[in-house]
């Protein structure tokens, strides 16, 4: 489920994934996480995050899809606000956000998807424009219900 590369013709550099340590989340088996930078000394430049977590059952991914969900997660540091996305194929959720931190526009670009017991998170940040950013969102998604209807 995890991408091979962010889909935008850049250059991008691939870090090696982790399996970060998360908050405790009841249900959680495990959490991958792949990241992407354009220029490795300039984080903002644009980065590609892609979260996976998996979960005991479609149950406990219905709960966290809902009192987890991003939006609630980065409500606190700035403007988030919920906008159109693309359908990513075969998903039983998904959300498509925004966030602004420290005014003005968009900054971070966010889905959030579920398939089943999976939560998948995409997170887009960057200096680019709005439309390069949600596009390139939209496309990470349909890449993401690709990848897992051939599951």
């Amino acid at each position: 489920m995890l991408l091979q590369s962010p889909p935008m013709v850049a250059t991008w550099e691939r870090k090696p994934d982790e399996d970060p340590g998360a908050p405790y989340m009841r249900g959680l088996d495990r959490r991958m996480e792949r990241l992407f930078v354009q220029d490795p000394s300039d984080p903002l430049a644009g980065t590609f995050i892609q979260t996976v977590m998996k979960f005991d059952s479609p149950t406990w991914a219905w709960l966290v899809f809902r009192d987890g969900s991003p939006d609630k997660r980065y409500a606190r540091y700035g403007e988030v606000e919920r906008i159109d996305g693309a359908s990513a194929a075969g998903a039983d959720e998904q959300r498509f956000f925004c966030a602004q931190f420290g005014g003005g526009e968009c900054n971070l670009w966010y889905v959030w998807l579920r398939f089943g017991q999976y939560l998948i998170e995409v997170q887009v940040i960057g200096r680019m424009s709005a439309e390069t950013a949600s596009e390139m969102l939209k496309a990470a998604a349909a890449n993401i219900g690709e990848a897992v209807h051939r599951i």
